[in-house]
C-alpha cells in the first residue's frame, strides 16, 4: 500500500518508554512501532541504506522488499517545523493477523445522480478526491457551507435520500469498481444517524484498494470528530478485531479514535481483542510518541475498566484472561 496521508500537528514526544525504538536522523527522529525480531539497523541494512540519514521509507518498500505483511508510514510536524516519522509494521511471523477482505465481484451500478462524485473519484486515481472528502466531511457535518466551486461537493451534499443510503451501503460492500466504492464511502458521510453507515465504513477499512480505505478513513474521521454518538459495533466486531490486530495499519489511529469517541462498551472486549487479539494496541501502548501511546492506552482502559498504564505485559495478561 502506498503512503496514504501525511498528517501535521503539534508534536509531543517522550523517550521514557523503554520499548520504543527511535532513530535520530538529521531530518528528524524515526520511530518504529511493532518491531520484535527485527531492528531498525537490520531494516536499514536489508534495504541497502548506508546511514539512517539516507533512509527513504514507504510502506510498499517495507512490504515488497522485506516481506512485512502490513506497514504504514506517517510523518508528523512539530510547531518548530521539525519532522517526526512513525513507521508501524506487522512482522512476517504475524502474517495471520493481517486479514484484508476479498475484493467484491458485483457489477451494481451507481445512481445517475452520483455522476459528478464518480467523475471526481475516478480522476488521478482518486487521490485529490480522498483529501477533498476530508474537507467535505468537516464542513457538511458541522453544518457549514461546502465548497461551491467544487465540481462534486455540491452534488454530494444533495445525496441524502433513503435511496442514496441504500445504494451506498450496497455499492461499498459489493461493487467490483473501486471508484464506485470510493463514491459510496463519500455518500455515507451524509448519514451520521445511521449505525449501518458507520459499520459499512469500518468494513471498508479492510478493502484491498488503498484509495477506498482512504475514503472510508476520512469519512469516519469526520463522523467521529463532528457527529460522535454511541454506535452499535457488534455487527462489525470481527472487522474491528482484524483492524486492532494488525490489518490496515494506515487506519489504526482512526479506528482507535472512532471507538473512543463512540464510547465502545467494555462488553465487546472479548470480540474486539480476545483470542490473542489487540496486537497493534499492545504495540502502540509502548510507543514513544505521546499521542499514539495515549490513544492505545485510553482504548484499552475503555475496553477493560482497568488501568495498567503503558505496561504491555499486564495488558497482554488481561487480554489472555478474556472469555473465549
Amino acid at each position: 500500500m502506498r503512503q496514504i496521508a501525511i498528517l501535521t500537528g503539534v508534536l509531543l514526544v517522550t523517550c521514557t518508554t523503554a520499548q520504543a525504538q527511535v532513530v535520530d536522523t538529521s531530518k528528524g527522529p524515526i520511530e518504529f512501532v511493532g518491531l520484535e525480531q527485527w531492528s531498525p539497523e537490520r531494516i536499514q541494512k536489508e534495504l541497502g541504506y548506508k546511514t539512517p540519514d539516507s533512509l527513504h521509507y514507504c510502506a510498499g518498500e517495507l512490504k515488497k522488499r522485506l516481506g512485512f505483511p502490513d506497514a504504514s508510514v506517517f510523518t508528523f510536524q512539530s510547531e518548530s517545523g521539525r519532522y517526526y516519522k512513525v513507521i508501524t509494521v506487522v512482522e512476517p511471523q504475524h502474517t495471520h493477523r493481517v486479514q484484508y477482505a476479498d475484493t467484491p465481484t458485483g457489477n451494481l451500478g451507481a445512481p445517475a445522480t452520483w455522476a459528478p462524485v464518480l467523475a471526481a473519484a475516478r480522476l488521478n486515481y482518486g487521490q485529490d478526491f480522498t483529501f477533498e472528502l476530508r474537507q467535505y466531511a468537516s464542513a457538511a457535518l458541522r453544518g457549514t457551507s461546502v465548497d461551491k466551486t467544487s465540481s462534486w461537493m455540491p452534488t454530494l451534499a444533495t445525496l441524502r435520500s433513503d435511496e442514496d443510503a441504500a445504494a451506498a451501503l450496497k455499492l461499498l460492500a459489493g461493487d467490483q469498481d473501486r471508484v464506485q466504492r470510493m463514491a459510496a464511502a463519500a455518500v455515507l458521510v451524509n448519514f451520521p444517524a445511521r449505525d449501518d453507515a458507520w459499520q459499512s465504513l469500518v468494513r471498508a477499512l479492510r478493502d484491498r484498494e488503498d484509495m477506498v480505505i482512504a475514503a472510508a478513513m476520512h469519512a469516519l474521521e469526520g463522523l467521529a470528530t463532528h457527529r460522535a454518538r454511541r454506535v452499535d459495533w457488534e455487527p462489525v466486531a470481527a472487522d474491528l478485531r482484524h483492524l486492532l490486530n494488525g490489518t490496515s495499519l494506515f487506519a489504526t489511529r482512526i479506528v482507535m479514535r472512532v471507538l473512543l469517541n463512540t464510547q465502545v462498551p467494555s462488553r465487546l472486549a472479548p470480540l474486539l481483542v480476545g483470542r490473542d487479539g489487540g496486537h497493534i494496541l499492545l504495540a502502540y501502548v509502548k510507543a514513544s510518541r505521546v499521542e499514539d501511546r495515549t490513544l492505545a492506552h485510553d482504548l484499552l482502559v475503555a475496553l477493560s475498566g482497568q488501568d495498567y498504564g503503558d505496561d504491555a505485559q499486564r495488558w497482554r495478561q488481561w487480554i489472555a484472561s478474556l472469555p473465549q
